[in-house]
C-alpha cells in the first residue's frame, strides 16, 4: 500500500509540475513537462524559458515538495525489499498457484492445537492439505514455507480460495 502511494505521488508531482508551469507560465505542456523533469531530477540545464517570480515561487515548493516525496519514496522502496515485503508477495504467489492446482485435498480451518496435529498427520501420510487461518503468522505451522495458508476466516470466499471446488484450469 505504501508502495502504491509513493508511485501516485511521484506521478502527481510530474503532472501536477507539468500543468503548474502551463499554467502560470503560459507554457507549451512539452516545455512545461521538460521543466518539471529537470526540476525534479535536479539535472541543473537551464530554464525553457525566463521565469516569472510567481514561476519561481512555484519551483521552490516543487522542489520542497519533491524533495519529500523522493525521501518517502525511497524509505519505501527500502523498507519493501529489506522487511521481505517482496518476497512474501512472491511466496503468497507461489502458494495461490499451489492451491489453485491442487485436487483432492483436505482443508484445515484453523491452526490451534487440534488443527496443527490434523495438519502434521496429512504430511506424515503425504495428503495435500491447506490450512484456512486468521493468522497464519502466529501459528507454529506459518512459519514452514512448505505448508499452504489461506489467511482469512472459515468463511464461503475463503474456502474458494483455498480450493475447495477443485483445482482451477
Amino acid at each position: 500500500m505504501r508502495f502504491s502511494i509513493a508511485i501516485v505521488l511521484l506521478i502527481g508531482l510530474v503532472v501536477g509540475g507539468t500543468f503548474g508551469y502551463a499554467t502560470i507560465e503560459g507554457w507549451s505542456i512539452a516545455d512545461s513537462l521538460y521543466m518539471r523533469v529537470i526540476t525534479v531530477t535536479t539535472v541543473g540545464y537551464g530554464e525553457v524559458n525566463t521565469l516569472t517570480p510567481a514561476g519561481r515561487h512555484f519551483t521552490i515548493l516543487l522542489l520542497l515538495f519533491s524533495i519529500g516525496t523522493a525521501g518517502y519514496s525511497v524509505t519505501t522502496l527500502l523498507s519493501f525489499i529489506f522487511e521481505g515485503q517482496i518476497l512474501q508477495l512472491v511466496r503468497g504467489r507461489r502458494m495461490e498457484r499451489s492451491i489453485a492446482s491442487l485436487s483432492d485435498h483436505y482443508s484445515i480451518c484453523g491452526c490451534g492445537v487440534v488443527g496443527k496435529e490434523v495438519a502434521l498427520e496429512f504430511r506424515h501420510v503425504d495428503k495435500p492439505f491447506v490450512i484456512v487461518e486468521r493468522s497464519p503468522e502466529e501459528s507454529e505451522m506459518g512459519r514452514d514455507e512448505s505448508v499452504l495458508f489461506v489467511q482469512g476466516d472459515a468463511e464461503e470466499e475463503t474456502l474458494l480460495e483455498a480450493g475447495i471446488e477443485g483445482p482451477k484450469v
